[in-house]
């Protein structure tokens, strides 16, 4: 099995925001992940409750679950 690929041009690391726009999911339901282990992020020094999702963690959870990810949704 091949690791699923991030397109060119979508940024390493995604705001939740982002990261429900490429699902088409709720900023909840992504924040509840995070909270849940489901989904790795990273967060920032200095950024008081910022968390980052790396983009191959994104693709892989989409390759793993079948979920169709709209990556065009991450770069507007």
């Amino acid at each position: 099995m091949t690791s699923p690929v991030v397109p060119p041009g979508v940024p390493s690391l995604l705001k939740v925001g982002q990261v429900a726009r490429v699902l088409g999911f709720s900023e909840r339901r992504v924040k509840t992940w995070l909270d849940r282990g489901t989904l790795p992020y990273v967060q920032p020094t200095g950024r008081c409750g910022a968390r980052l999702v790396p983009a191959a963690a994104l693709a892989d959870l989409g390759s793993r679950h079948g979920l169709p990810l709209r990556w065009v949704e991450a770069l507007g």
